[in-house]
This record gives C-alpha cells, sequence and structure tokens, in this order.
C-alpha cells in the first residue's frame, strides 16, 4: 500500500503481523498516521461530557481476569488488580503482558463484555432527556475501532457523537503506527465540559486543565484519598471534582455540576 506503510509493518514485530496487515493498515490509515481532527462539537451549544469506556461503560477488567485464569491456570478476581499496569498484578514484564493483552482482544471473554449496569439507562436519558451531548474518550487503541463501534451500536445506538481513541499502552513497535493522546487532550478536542472515569490520575490532570471530573466505580485501583461518596473539591482553576460508584449517581454528580 505504499512505502510509508511498509516501514511501519518492517518495526512491528511477527507476534503483532495479524493487527497490522497491509489491508488492516489502510483501513487505519486516516486516522493512524495523521494529526487527529478536532473532534465533535456540540452544534445547539448543549454541554459536551466524555465517557470513559472501560470499567465506565463496559467491565473489562473481569473479562480480562476470566480470560487470565482460563489460559494461565490463575484464580485472579476483581479485586486483585490494584493497578491498570497489569504486568504489576500477575507478575512478569511489560512485554509479555503486551502479548497476553492482544491475545485478549482476540478471546471469546473479550467479544462477551456486556454493559455495566446501569450504563444503558443513564446514557439514554442523558443523550435524550437531560439535553447534553455525550462522547466516548478512551484509553483504547486505534486497532480496537471496529470493535468498540460495533459495541457501542449495539447497546447505545447513536447516543454518542463521537469516539475518541487516546492509543494508550502501545506495545513496542506500535508507536510508530499510531498516535497518543492523554484524557486531557482528548476532552479538549471534543469541548468536553465533564470527564466520567475510573482513573483518579485523569480526573486529577482534566480538572487541572479547568474540566470538570467524576470518578466513577469503586475500584481498587481508584480509591485513594476519595471517601466520601459526593466529596466535592475545586483546585486553582474552579474544575470540581466529584465521586460516584454508580450510573444513577453519576446523572446525580452531572446534574450538580451543571446546575
Amino acid at each position: 500500500i505504499g512505502g510509508k506503510y511498509n516501514l511501519i509493518l518492517a518495526g512491528l514485530s511477527p507476534r503483532f503481523s495479524r493487527f497490522y496487515s497491509p489491508s488492516r493498515l489502510r483501513l487505519l490509515a486516516p486516522w493512524s498516521l495523521t494529526p487527529a481532527r478536532t473532534s465533535y462539537t456540540s452544534k445547539l451549544n448543549m454541554p459536551v461530557i466524555a465517557v470513559d469506556f472501560d470499567e465506565v461503560l463496559a467491565p473489562f477488567v473481569p473479562a480480562l481476569a476470566n480470560f487470565h485464569n482460563r489460559v494461565y491456570n490463575t484464580t485472579l478476581s476483581v479485586n486483585d488488580f490494584w493497578s491498570y499496569n497489569f504486568w504489576q498484578v500477575w507478575g512478569g514484564t511489560r512485554e509479555e503482558t503486551d502479548l497476553k493483552m492482544r491475545d485478549f482482544f482476540e478471546s471469546e471473554e473479550f467479544a462477551s463484555i456486556e454493559p455495566l449496569d446501569g450504563a444503558i439507562k443513564a446514557v439514554h436519558f442523558l443523550a435524550r432527556i437531560k439535553r447534553v451531548d455525550l462522547v466516548v474518550v478512551t484509553s483504547r487503541q486505534e486497532f480496537l475501532r471496529e470493535k468498540t463501534l460495533a459495541f457501542i451500536s449495539t447497546y447505545f445506538g447513536n447516543s454518542f457523537k463521537d469516539v475518541l481513541f487516546g492509543n494508550h499502552y502501545l506495545a513496542k513497535g506500535e508507536e510508530h503506527a499510531y498516535v497518543q493522546r492523554s484524557k486531557p487532550q482528548m476532552c479538549q478536542d471534543a469541548g468536553a465540559v465533564i470527564l466520567i472515569d475510573d482513573s483518579a490520575s485523569y480526573i486529577e490532570q482534566v480538572t487541572e486543565k479547568g474540566i470538570n471530573g467524576i470518578l466513577f466505580g469503586q475500584y481498587n485501583w481508584n480509591g485513594k484519598g476519595w471517601t466520601d461518596e459526593y466529596e466535592q473539591s475545586c483546585n486553582q482553576n474552579g474544575a470540581k471534582m466529584l465521586r460516584a460508584t454508580t450510573w444513577s449517581k453519576a446523572v446525580n454528580a452531572i446534574s450538580a455540576i451543571l446546575e
């Protein structure tokens, strides 16, 4: 498909070749090899809310634990995942974890993921009743675009106006094929006034940029310092930080911020 694409292929290990065939790169090229476009902006001046995907819309870690237990004969549970650097959870190297994750993305466990409790009802309420514009901002990689969009279409219809991929946790060689974007950058590109995310670090990052943050869920990797259900603080930019352990509480938190 052209010299520059072949150079990209040459830099990837054989283990990843199935993700980066010339035909696949032809499909990915508009997003992965050029600077990301500025994303959806509300034409009706409705507030834009950015929503993380994994652990907010869909339970990623439970499926990953089940996959790892089946393939590697372990006994992991969600409570064992205290970090999203998964090699710190089950041991081994970062490179070994990258290989495990690529196998997981092709597994029956990954294909069987369904939305979190309350997510469908809350998203439909926000999009149709609350009159806000919703966008997905995910750390996922571009090669998961097709599967991610299919999931969103199946369960959420056209409730989300755009889906932005951050290309985080890239394996060796993949950084040449994809452009990484931080959560604050994606939120700014989308014009978001609120981010709902399960990562305390990402919430802190966006509030530093003046974007309100709702820390979602009650997971071992996001518990530090967030003891009260609606503990709220404002930094020097005036951005609010709230916690919501369920989608119904997230809807209430959104209302508290926007009012």
